[in-house]
């Protein structure tokens, strides 16, 4: 991936003035900064988020009303029934009010609907059900502010009904006696932004704070912890009080379904990263791979011995759905390698995939690609699609004029799911990619990566990865710092985990020796990783056999190779006049790591035409030398991937600047070969491409 970055910078006296303040290190409060907390107010709130009248409640629209009915229905020992969510979120909302009526009210059920069999939301049927069985109050979490229908009937029906979603929803809205997602009333809500399982919070602990104001709320807290971060819901203010209240109780009395998680993934001290990665993916496992009954069951009960067999339980649908999970990345994979991967929004359709598991691909591939995706499979009579996005396209909005096309849709900005017929798939297909074609282009797709901080030879140290720590926990937007590490010693690279598909880079820089840790490294990225040396990551700590180390996680490895300005700029180059390299000169201080942007094209182009054209640009001037080969070099590249009989050849790009200087002895760059064989197009007839560091010729 080729992405472009830059840095966040502050005024030296911005920095020590929080240093000063607080008793902090230079990196700390340089990060503090970069997450716009200036004021010595905001600081507070955000090192020590106690509670505040913002985070009061009363203040969420309709929660008042709705804790007074809750409250009779409690008090008359109605029957209530839960209905939730088969993800994280809807989990631990509906064991969250299980948890709460458990000695309040002796008759009560709950529903989580099963992925395949019934989908999303409510239906009629359930309905239904419901009111035959007797139940007096329904409360939908984590669901229910699109099933207008559904809701409409519960009410006539005589059911009184209190909606919990975070969810968007249409202008009309379902019948129900309140309804409690504050962003369908004002997207600016200071509590907008919470999910399910945080809205379920506010309503127990309005509750609590109202009728029961001897009970604590630390359980319920662990719970809206685990949802809100599974949700990735963005994790400033509310969100994040919750989160931190959550894993300071989940680390110090965890509940028992909780505790049995934690021993099951052998982790003690629990972080919103353990969360995302180990402990989210085992509650959402249930739902995907089999009911997520057992996940609300292994959070809800009290019994050690009955929460221990459930994770492990868990923990192997898990491991099942990580085997199924690859398969079908593989094939969608290989699909778009062949048939779309130029296409703006990747659409994959597969016959038998797993429905449980094609969200978990879709945001893979969005992650890979950079680009927004959609994953069909097969479903009895329909296709049903799980769809990911990146940040700077809201995959909601662009789709949601296409409901025509559509049986079921929902969904969020950077998440949607929807079913359609398959009669309808070709020309839905059509229609998105020919939106998405005109409105996108390849700009959109770059990454554009903001550091916190160039990793100076100063931050490596354990006490200042310690204290860095303070600023936990981190999620989706409010992220976690990314330091560019750069023009270091490769010491070493081992290959690591069980299946070996992690690598550690042991680096020197300064005679300062730090490990990198690449998860799932991609080989074209690790060669460009050893090339150019460059990587965006983060910090973390290493507990071994009782050793504390720092150590870099990788987050972003820049393939400099070829990218569209790029290559339009070796093309300018190509028609300048080899006599002016030598007239041109600069001190080497880019090492091949260059940026070229639209400007820089104009500005060569304006050149060529006119040689007298004032050319200030150092970075131009630089490529004018270090780009353009000389004819040593040239000829070599040319003999070597042009003059043989091969009609169609295949070479990786590091392995022929190797073999140029261990066979030859001459020292080139991927930008002299780029510029040799865009040259000789001009002389000879064939075609080439680059993909994952690899040059495909055909004569």
């Amino acid at each position: 991936m080729y992405f472009k970055y830059q840095q966040l910078i502050h005024k030296d006296e911005e920095i020590k003035k929080i240093m000063n303040n607080f008793n902090l290190r230079e990196l700390t409060s340089r990060l503090l900064l970069n997450k716009n907390l200036k004021t010595v107010e905001d600081i507070e709130d955000y090192l020590k988020p106690e509670y505040t009248q913002k985070s009061n409640p009363k203040n969420i629209k309709n929660i008042i009303g709705a804790t007074k009915l809750f409250k009779a229905n409690i008090d008359k020992n109605n029957k209530i029934t839960i209905y939730g969510d088969y993800d994280a979120d809807g989990v631990t909302s509906t064991a969250q009010l299980l948890r709460f009526l458990r000695d309040k009210n002796t008759n009560t059920k709950y529903l989580i609907p099963h992925r395949e069999q019934d989908g999303y939301g409510l239906n009629r049927n359930k309905i239904n059900q419901i009111a035959e069985d007797g139940t007096k109050l329904l409360i939908t979490v984590d669901c229910g502010i699109t099933n207008i229908e559904e809701i409409n009937l519960a009410k006539e029906k005589g059911l009184d009904v209190i909606i919990i979603d975070h969810h968007n929803c249409e202008e009309k809205l379902p019948k129900a006696d309140y309804i409690i997602n504050p962003k369908i009333y004002d997207k600016e809500d200071y509590f907008a932004h919470l999910c399910g399982a945080g809205l379920t919070y506010k309503f127990i602990e309005n509750t609590i704070n109202t009728y029961y104001p001897e009970e604590e709320l630390s359980e319920y807290s662990q719970l809206a912890s685990i949802g809100t971060v599974a949700d990735i819901v963005c994790l400033k203010g509310e969100n994040r009080r919750i989160v931190k209240k959550g894993l300071k109780s989940i680390n110090k009395s965890p509940i028992q379904g909780i505790k049995a998680v934690k021993k099951t993934i052998n982790k003690n001290l629990i972080d919103s990263g353990d969360i995302s990665f180990r402990i989210a993916p085992m509650i959402n496992s249930s739902g995907r791979m089999d009911c997520a009954d057992n996940a609300v069951e292994l959070l809800y009960t009290k019994k050690i011995n009955k929460a221990s067999k459930i994770s492990q339980k868990l923990n192997d649908f898990n491991e099942e759905r990580k085997l199924v999970e690859s398969e079908i990345y593989q094939k969608v994979e290989k699909y778009i390698e062949k048939y779309c991967r130029e296409d703006n929004i990747l659409i994959v359709k597969g016959s038998d995939w797993h429905e449980g598991v094609i969200g978990i691909v879709s945001s893979k591939i969005t992650e890979k690609y950079n680009k927004p995706s959609l994953i069909f499979t097969k479903s009895e009579k329909l296709l049903k699609a799980s769809g990911r996005s990146i940040a700077s396209i809201n995959i909601y909005e662009e789709l949601k004029n296409y409901r025509k096309y559509f049986k079921k849709f929902g969904g969020h900005s950077q998440a949607v799911g929807l079913s359609l017929e398959e009669d309808n798939f070709n020309n839905f297909k059509n229609a998105i990619l020919k939106h998405f074609n005109k409105k996108f282009n390849y700009r959109d797709f770059r990454k554009n990566i903001t550091i916190d901080s160039y990793l100076e030879s100063k931050y490596i140290d354990i006490e200042v990865f310690k204290e860095a720590k303070v600023l936990e926990p981190y999620g989706f937007g409010n992220s976690k710092p990314k330091f560019l590490y750069s023009d270091f010693t490769v010491k070493n690279t081992c290959k690591i985990g069980k299946e070996k598909n992690h690598i550690k880079v042991t680096t020197e820089k300064n005679g300062i020796l730090i490990d990198l840790l690449y998860f799932n490294f991609q080989k074209d990225y690790l060669q460009a990783l050893l090339y150019y040396k460059e990587v965006v990551c983060s910090i973390d700590i290493n507990y071994f056999r009782g050793d504390v180390t720092p150590q870099l996680i990788i987050k972003d490895v820049n393939n400099y190779i070829i990218y569209e300005e790029k290559l339009k700029y070796i093309k300018k180059l190509t028609k300048l006049k080899n006599s002016l390299k030598n007239e041109l000169s600069t001190e080497l201080i880019f090492n091949n790591k260059i940026d070229i942007e639209e400007k820089d094209i104009h500005e060569l182009n304006n050149f060529n035409k006119n040689t007298d054209y004032p050319l200030k640009n150092k970075k131009i001037i630089y490529t004018i030398n270090k780009w353009i080969p000389s004819e040593k070099e040239y000829e070599l590249i040319r003999r070597v991937t042009l003059d043989n009989n091969r009609k169609i050849i295949k070479t990786n790009i590091f392995k022929l600047i190797k073999y140029l200087k261990d066979k030859n002895g001459i020292k080139v760059n991927p930008e002299k070969i780029i510029y040799t064989l865009e040259n000789e197009l001009k002389r000879i007839n064939f075609k080439y491409k680059i993909s994952k560091n690899n040059i495909y010729i055909r004569k």
